[in-house]
């Protein structure tokens, strides 16, 4: 039984009947009734705890009767119910672009609901009447679409708030409102659909890039999740009070997205990978209070990614798969471009891998996996020989890189509540730490002479540089929008990176070590930057291929044609040691599932 201290109030009652009962038995019982007085009041002064079984709280339901509800090839996602619970809207590469699809759940063909679209349709939502669906798209620009639940042609409802919004949406106020995450991902933006008017919830803490937030029944909490973006392994959720503007943590940090209010607004459900795979979890919460107790896990082992309820609760829906995400390389082709007839998978596994580098001598690649469950560091020899373990923290390995003489890795992980820069021996040994802060450190890159790494500060945005024998700092260069992924020239004059404005690509740029103004070299999007080894040019990914550009910006091409398979290009996962190009290329997999929710009141 759980204990728990009363308030002398609280004991008053229960010790008046006490000592009623103990009045009228001693003259029955004697001198052994008498020892409950002083029992009794050695509890009134807390000196003897009492143990009592606090109040349960709500019930936990369970689920049961698990089946299969899609299954097209690659993924099935953010599974919505129809109000009548009768039928499912998702999104779905089936086709071989996101599209909006229904299935309903007694049965029959699944149904591309926007076949005529060529853009990514995504996060669709059921309005409450049951009479359309709601979905993010990216045609002509990000904007918010609705279209009958029937079918027919798709209309846009609203462009891109002041904060272009890159969440889903979420139907309020019975169908009157639309709400979505501002870019920026401190705010809730939310447009009445009558008035055209806009109003905005501030989040007391950035939620980031994420689509996972959800209002309480009554309307006075909203539970959202922070995380540096939707591939996060690290994301913690919150609630906030509407009325006051505080929040409170519902979890730690660690793997826990997609928050879902059981019914009575009493409890708090969300998937996490606390227990070892991504199950569903259940947290009762005190408006007041915060949570109480502990989370209790109500899935084993299923490994789910995005789930739902029914209107009425009595349907659970939800996506069980993962991402599998491998390494490829091509060669660098002078006179042709190369295809995927030119290319060698590097790893095959059933694993993710999102970030790597290639080794100096170009004898093996140093990357991240979460091929044994944590995303560890692997070193993979390039003749074919065993993986072999760099790192086995309990903390997720980020971005390896390799230093110029091939002696050291310089990585970020998760090892101190924040993310911070870390050096291991690229044999194996002791992880020595870099940098200790309460900013976010990410992406680290060498300087060729080993004493300086360059590194993104996520929490400004803005490139910085610090030396690996004193540990000082200097910013490097500030830019509009976030400077991401930096590279550090072979002569060590330079420093190339990316820069995005929300979550799109905005251009490519060098600036001097030294820190003066930086150079556009590219004016679109690109991603992931890598020099090549003479330092003449530089790589970087857009739209789904790889391409290369002078260093004076002045000639660009493309070095790949990559059609026709399924998946897509990582947008950090680039390398080259002047012969081949590495990259690493997956999908995500899975299917819709439901079970059905049983409780005590439908037993």
């Amino acid at each position: 039984k759980a204990t728990s201290p009363m308030t002398a109030a609280a004991k008053r009652p229960i010790l008046a009947g006490l000592s009623y009962g103990i009045n009228v038995g001693s003259s029955f019982c004697g001198p052994q009734v008498a020892g409950l007085a002083l029992l009794a009041a050695l509890w009134m002064s807390d000196i003897l705890p009492i143990p009592f079984e606090e109040p349960s709280g709500p019930t936990t339901p369970s689920f049961t009767n698990a089946r299969q509800i899609t299954s097209a090839v690659g993924v099935e996602d953010f599974p919505t119910w129809s109000p009548d619970g009768q039928t499912l809207a998702y999104e779905s590469d089936q086709s071989g672009n996101m599209d909006i699809w229904v299935q309903q759940i007694g049965g029959g063909p699944p149904v591309n609901r926007t076949p005529d679209s060529e853009w990514r349709e995504s996060n669709p939502s059921w309005s409450p009447d049951g009479s359309s669906i709601s979905f993010l798209s990216q045609r002509e620009e990000r904007a918010y679409y609705t279209m009958s639940a029937l079918g027919g042609e798709a209309r846009k409802v609203v462009n891109t708030f002041e904060s272009a919004m890159y969440s889903g949406p979420l139907w309020l106020s019975g169908g009157k409102e639309l709400a979505g995450l501002g870019e920026d991902g401190n705010a809730l933006d939310i447009l009445a659909l009558d008035t055209r008017q806009t109003r905005q919830v501030v989040l007391p803490v950035r939620a980031a890039g994420t689509a996972d937030w959800s209002w309480s029944p009554d309307g006075r909490l909203l539970a959202y999740v922070e995380a540096v973006s939707r591939l996060a392994q690290l994301s913690r959720i919150w609630v906030m009070r509407l009325e006051e503007g505080e929040s409170f943590p519902v979890t730690e940090e660690g793997n826990n997205w997609n928050p879902m209010w059981s019914r009575d607004g009493a409890s708090l459900y969300f998937i996490s990978n606390r227990g070892g795979a991504m199950d569903l979890w259940v947290q009762h919460v005190d408006s007041q209070r915060g949570p109480t107790g502990s989370a209790v896990p109500v899935t084993f082992g299923v490994g789910m990614r995005s789930a739902s309820f029914s209107k009425d609760g009595s349907t659970f829906a939800y996506l069980q798969g993962r991402r599998i995400w491998n390494v490829w390389r091509v060669p660098i082709l002078r006179d042709r471009l190369a295809t995927w007839s030119d290319a060698e998978a590097v790893s095959s596994e059933q694993a993710y891998v999102e970030e790597l580098d290639v080794s100096p001598d170009g004898t093996e690649l140093v990357l991240n996996s979460d091929r044994a469950g944590n995303l560890d560091l692997w070193v993979i020899p390039l003749d074919g020989g065993e993986w072999r373990a760099l790192t086995t923290h309990s903390g997720p390995d980020w971005a390896p890189r390799y230093s110029a003489d091939g002696q050291k890795i310089v990585f970020h992980s998760h090892r101190n509540e924040t993310r911070d820069l870390f050096i291991i021996p690229s044999d194996g040994g002791v992880v020595q730490p870099l940098i200790q802060s309460p900013e976010f450190e990410l992406q680290p890159s060498f300087s060729p002479d080993g004493q300086r790494v360059v590194y993104n500060d996520l929490s400004t945005g803005d490139l910085w540089v610090v030396s690996t024998e004193e540990g000082s700092r200097r910013s490097l260069v500030e830019v509009e929008g976030r400077a991401i992924l930096p590279d550090w020239s072979p002569d060590g004059e330079h420093i190339v990176f990316a820069t995005i404005r929300g979550r799109e690509a905005s251009g490519l740029w060098i600036a001097p070590a030294t820190g003066q103004d930086a150079m556009r070299i590219a004016d679109t999007g690109g991603w992931s930057p890598r020099w090549s080894p003479d330092g003449r040019s530089v790589y970087f990914m857009r739209d789904q291929n790889i391409w290369t550009v002078s260093a004076d910006g002045r000639e660009e091409q493309r070095m790949t044609e990559l059609v026709e398979k399924r998946g897509e290009m990582g947008l950090a996962g680039l390398a080259t040691d002047g012969e081949y190009l590495y990259f690493t290329w997956g999908e995500d997999t899975g299917d819709i599932w439901v079970m059905d929710v049983v409780t005590d009141e439908s037993e």
